[in-house]
C-alpha cells in the first residue's frame, strides 16, 4: 500500500516536536511548503491525501488557499484542515466559509491533532475492514476498571467506541463484549490508536466522544466468530 501524503506549511506548529515525530512514525510521506502560494502549487503537482494550512500564512492566507483548492475539480476532494488562532466564532466562520473539512485551534492539542489526522485518513481501518455495528462493550485499563460503552464500528482488527471515558492515545486497554445471537464472550487486550472529543456547536468536528481501539492478542477463533457474526447480520461496510 502506498504511503499517505500529507502537505504541511512551514510556519504551522504541526512541524514542531512531537507532532512531526508522530507523522514520521506513522510512515506518512510529508510535503512541506514555505508559504500559501507554494502550498497551492505543491497540492496541484503532488496531489496529497491531506492538507494542513495556516490561516495566517504568508503570500496566501489559509482560507484563500483552501477556497482555491476546493474550487479546482481535480483537487476538491482533498481534505483540508485549517490551523487557526484561538479566537471567537468569526474566525471559525471564516474557515468554514472557505470550505475546509476541519479546524484545529492554537495552541495545538496533540491528542486532537492525532485524532483528526487518523479520522480523516481512516488509518485505523487499514489492517481490516470495519462495519457499522452497535454492541454493548466494556472497556478499561484492566478487568477491574471496566466502563460501559457502545461500538460504532467493528472489525476483526478493532472497533470504534463511544460513551467510554477517553484514554490517551497508545494506552493499553482491556475490553469485553458479547456477540449477539451466539452468546460468545470476546475478551482481549487492545491499544488506543486515536480519540476525538465532542466539540458542541462545531459541525465538522465529532459530535460525541469517540475512541478507536486496535485489538491485540485476539485469538483466531474469536476473529472467525466476529467475521461470521458480521457476515450473518449483513451489516453495512463503513467503506
Amino acid at each position: 500500500m502506498s504511503r499517505k501524503k500529507i502537505l504541511l506549511t512551514d510556519d504551522v506548529e504541526l512541524l514542531r516536536g512531537l507532532e512531526r515525530t508522530f507523522f514520521r512514525r506513522r510512515n506518512f510521506h510529508l510535503l512541506v511548503a514555505q508559504n500559501g502560494l507554494q502550498a497551492l502549487e505543491m497540492a496541484r503537482s503532488d496531489v496529497p491525501d491531506l492538507v494542513f494550512v495556516d490561516l495566517d500564512m504568508e503570500k496566501l492566507p489559509g482560507d484563500a488557499c483552501c477556497r482555491l483548492l476546493k474550487s479546482d475539480p481535480l483537487l476538491a476532494a482533498i481534505p483540508v484542515v485549517i490551523v487557526a488562532p484561538d479566537g471567537g466564532g468569526d474566525t471559525l466562520a471564516r474557515c468554514y466559509r472557505a470550505g475546509c473539512d476541519e479546524v484545529i485551534r492554537r495552541p495545538i492539542d496533540r491528542q486532537h491533532l492525532v485524532a483528526v489526522t487518523l479520522r480523516i485518513l481512516d488509518v485505523t481501518s487499514r489492517a481490516t475492514s470495519r462495519v457499522r455495528a452497535s454492541l454493548r462493550v466494556f472497556c478499561g485499563r484492566n478487568r477491574d476498571e471496566l466502563s460501559a460503552g457502545t461500538t460504532l464500528t467493528l472489525g476483526t482488527g478493532g472497533a470504534l467506541i463511544v460513551a467510554v471515558p477517553l484514554l490517551p492515545v497508545n494506552s493499553d486497554v482491556f475490553l469485553e463484549f458479547v456477540l449477539p445471537g451466539t452468546g460468545r464472550l470476546i475478551a482481549c487486550r487492545g491499544r488506543v490508536v486515536w480519540v476525538s472529543r465532542r466539540m458542541p456547536g462545531i459541525q465538522a468536528v465529532a459530535s460525541q466522544d469517540e475512541m478507536g481501539i486496535e485489538f491485540l492478542g485476539l485469538t483466531p477463533e474469536d476473529k472467525e466468530e466476529i467475521r461470521a457474526y458480521l457476515e450473518r447480520e449483513g451489516l453495512d461496510p463503513c467503506s
